[in-house]
């Protein structure tokens, strides 16, 4: 079995009421399996045993369980302890809950139990023992009725009542701070007076927006920094509001700066996107690849670009052929990678299939392609040539003063695309990136 991985896992605890009546010792458990490289298993059945610890890492399990499970579409659910219930995990504590599927190793890292499963617990409080104390009063606390005072059970009710006396009479009634209206001997009424409440009355946080008649906020009742954006009605901030130098490029929505935005002379070179870069190599010494049967590297270009973009390479050289009258032939090309074969469809061919003597003979010979990079970085290409399979034996095949090239073209200089003429006389357009 390959190597399967356990994503998105959501444990709930599933119980039914904690006083009286026996606790479902059950954690609902819901994952999805993938292989290692990212995808969803095949729907079928998986053996899966879950252990829970009280350590992330080692230790001994305090419990465990295997079950086969359903999956489909790589979901699959499991009630833990539906098999072996969960009776020797006292969840007073952290634990972790560790998974294995199959023969596999146990995933890591183990699963930290929520406190949902902690309800456990709630089975050690027995019936009538909720209440641990009253006032520091514990065990059994009497009710004790005072003086003018009646207590008076009925059912599951008591009811505490207290009968008529004492008291007195209020001969006056006086008004405080920010009141008007007193003082008050007979009747009358008690209101806040104008302007009577102060600063002082008020509560940190207790005035809300709807208490503050609008149009009243003046600048003197703001604090320093105490206006975020958000506060800010959009589109009502004006050029004179901005402070020099205050707009930052973060600032600026991408493509909205057009050339009415800039000044005369303000753009320098060193702002302008990276310009086509270049590298070259030359080699005139004459280069056999006589009886090659793989590819021959005759020239190596690197390149270091800034950014994203595609590099343009050629290769010329001129073939050299001697020795026979019969086929005589080679195959040059451009490729990031060393040997093998012809790469079509950008190989080259030179050469004659007879020649009118074994003397010598010189062809030029040329080949392009094109690479585009999504990143910028240093790159190696390989110039190439190997002899055709069917040529004569005893050919002699020579290439020598040999060119490499490499332009490097920014993307924002836009696609590569080239027309070739089909067989039926139409042309069509033909990428030439790689």
């Amino acid at each position: 079995m390959k190597k399967l991985l356990l994503l998105a896992v959501f444990i709930v605890f599933t119980s039914t009421n904690i006083f009286s009546q026996a606790i479902p010792k059950q954690i609902d458990y819901q994952g999805v399996l993938k292989t290692s490289a990212g995808t969803i298993v095949p729907d079928g059945n998986y053996q899966l045993t879950f252990k829970i610890y009280n350590d992330p890492t080692g230790g001994t399990p305090l419990w465990s369980e295997a079950q086969t499970v359903a999956v489909a579409n790589g979901i699959f659910s499991a009630h833990l302890g539906s098999i072996t219930p969960i009776t020797t995990v006292p969840f007073n504590r952290i634990h972790f809950l560790g998974i294995t599927i199959g023969a596999d190793p146990e995933l890591s890292p183990r699963t930290l139990l929520t406190p949902s499963p902690y309800s456990f617990m709630a089975m050690n409080v027995m019936d009538n023992t909720v209440v641990k104390s009253l006032n520091s009063l514990k065990d059994d606390v009497n009710l004790v009725a005072g003086s003018n005072i009646t207590i008076t059970p009925s059912g599951n009710n008591l009811t505490i009542s207290a009968a008529g006396g004492g008291g007195g009479t209020v001969t006056q009634v006086n008004t405080g701070a920010g009141l008007t209206g007193g003082p008050i001997t007979t009747t009358g009424t008690i209101s806040v007076a104008n302007d009577g409440i102060t600063t002082a009355m008020l509560q940190n946080n207790s005035v809300t927006s709807a208490k503050i008649v609008d149009g009243t906020v003046a600048t003197a009742d703001l604090g320093d920094n105490s206006i975020t954006s958000a506060k800010i009605l959009d589109g009502t901030i004006v050029s004179g509001d901005l402070a020099n130098n205050s707009v930052t490029s973060a600032k600026i929505v991408d493509n909205t700066i057009t050339s009415s935005d800039l000044s005369n002379n303000s753009v320098t070179s060193v702002k302008i996107l990276d310009e086509p870069g270049i590298a070259e190599v030359r080699n005139e010494t004459p280069f056999s690849i006589a009886g090659n049967t793989a590819m021959t590297t005759i020239a190596t270009l690197s390149i270091t670009i800034p950014a994203a973009g595609y590099i343009v390479l050629e290769g010329k050289s001129i073939a050299w052929f001697s020795g026979v009258t019969g086929q005589n032939e080679l195959y040059m090309q451009i490729d990031e990678t060393e040997g093998g074969t012809i790469v079509n469809p950008y190989w080259t061919k030179a050469g004659l299939q007879a020649y009118a003597s074994t003397g010598q003979a010189f062809f030029p010979v040329s080949c392009q392609r094109t690479y585009t990079k999504s990143t910028g970085g240093t790159y190696t290409f390989y110039l190439e040539a190997m002899p055709v399979s069917s040529n004569v034996p005893g050919a002699t095949t020579n290439l020598y003063i040999t060119q490499f090239r490499a332009i490097y073209y920014p993307t924002a200089y836009g696609g590569v695309t080239s027309i070739k003429e089909s067989s039926g006389g139409n042309d069509e357009s033909i990428s030439l990136i790689k």
